[in-house]
């Protein structure tokens, strides 16, 4: 009995000293490790799929509705027609001749929208004594060398080649212009068919001065010859 005693007192005694010195059990202490582990490995583990497919989606989503608005923006029809009619308000044009390769030709001509049409004033010099077909062509672009990159004639509705003042001609038939002694030329007319707005509108397209007369009959073009001058309509 006394025995038993010492060893329940022992116990109690051994049970005291282990909770003030703050020892635990082995067994507690694979507890702890086994959660910090856990921690460690929420911590570093990617997000759940559903989680990063939100995520992802998005992103994805917020970028092609910026892209989208952008693109929108940039293809607007309004935009287009503006900028290759020359936009509905645009009251006056002016196009700088400058000479193809081994040529001397340079000039203005300025385009001025009334009421009854376009009133095109042109003043070129450098060129032979003469008659120079004077058209208005497809292309605002006279970077190649012979002028050639500005392409046939404004030709938007589709009618054979004539005089400005024949029953049927492109709209950039505009005729001759015919140069002096001195080898200037300056032309000053109303042309009803022509405008700097809507959709036929000559703004951005080419203005060409050849080396020889308009015929008004030889096809596509009037046998006017090589280009001697080439310029582009620019709204002022």
């Amino acid at each position: 009995m006394n025995t038993k005693l010492q060893l329940m007192a022992g116990g109690i005694c051994l049970g005291v000293l282990l909770t003030i010195c703050g020892c635990q059990p082995k067994n507690q202490t694979t507890t702890d490790t086994t959660s910090e582990n856990e921690v460690n490995q929420a911590t570093n583990s990617p997000a759940p799929s559903g989680t990063t497919n939100d995520l992802t989606t998005s992103t994805t989503t917020n970028a092609m509705m910026s892209r989208g608005g952008t693109n929108m923006n940039m293809s607007a029809p309004g935009t287009n027609t503006d900028m290759s009619a020359g936009g509905t308000n645009v009251t006056a044009a002016i196009a700088t001749l400058a000479p193809t390769q081994g040529n001397t030709a340079v000039g203005t001509v300025t385009f001025t929208q009334e009421a009854n049409g376009v009133h095109v004033v042109a003043d070129v010099t450098g060129l032979s004594q003469g008659d120079h077909g004077f058209h208005i062509h497809e292309k605002g672009d006279c970077s190649a060398p012979d002028g050639a990159s500005a392409g046939g004639h404004f030709n938007p509705t589709g009618m054979p080649h004539g005089g400005p003042d024949s029953p049927q001609h492109h709209l950039g038939d505009l005729g001759n212009i015919t140069a002096d002694a001195s080898g200037h030329a300056h032309l000053d007319r109303v042309f009803s068919f022509l405008s700097l707005q809507g959709t036929n509108s000559i703004v951005g397209h080419g203005v060409i001065v050849h080396a020889g007369k308009d015929d008004f009959t030889s096809q596509p073009s009037g046998n006017a010859g090589a280009r001697v001058a080439c310029g582009v309509i620019e709204a002022k």
